[in-house]
């Protein structure tokens, strides 16, 4: 990683095959990998290990909340509203720059789901589809979160 930000370069590969580039003087260190604005960046475009870090950041998200979005005494509506307005976000942060392919979205969605099991008290056990409890609940999925944000997914 690139200890200053602004005299880093990133590309595939070690310095030989690319070009010396200086920036007011300063050789520009080649790396391939930097977070910019809170997201992983990588040489090579993969976004994998960015979505992989999005869905840590939501599970500790969604862990700090647990006290509001898994308590009883507080309605399920204001609790959809909560969830709605913290997790999500935190999942499509960055998103403008991803080409998810169907394996991470499938990822995204399965968290997502998740989520919503833990908070409506629905076992895997009680066979309820995942269309079912987000119709049900009026929740939209990861998918049309994602298409409804600037994400363009």
């Amino acid at each position: 990683m690139c200890p200053k930000l602004s005299s880093c370069v990133c590309a595939e590969g070690k310095a030989p095959p690319f070009p010396t580039v200086a920036l007011q003087g300063e050789v520009v260190e080649w790396v391939s990998k930097f977070k910019y604005l809170g997201t992983l960046m990588f040489s090579s475009g993969d976004i994998l290990a960015e979505v992989q870090a999005r869905v840590v950041k939501a599970i500790g998200t969604f862990a700090s909340f647990k006290p509001i979005l898994l308590n009883k005494a507080i309605s399920l509506p204001i609790q959809m509203l909560f969830y709605m307005a913290f997790i999500p976000l935190t999942f499509t942060f960055g998103c403008e720059c991803w080409a998810l392919k169907p394996t991470m979205a499938n990822h995204l969605e399965a968290t997502h789901m998740y989520f919503m099991h833990s908070m409506l008290g629905v076992s895997l056990l009680d066979k309820i589809r995942n269309a079912e409890i987000l119709r049900r609940y009026d929740v939209l999925s990861m998918q049309r979160l994602l298409a409804s944000s600037e994400c363009g997914v």
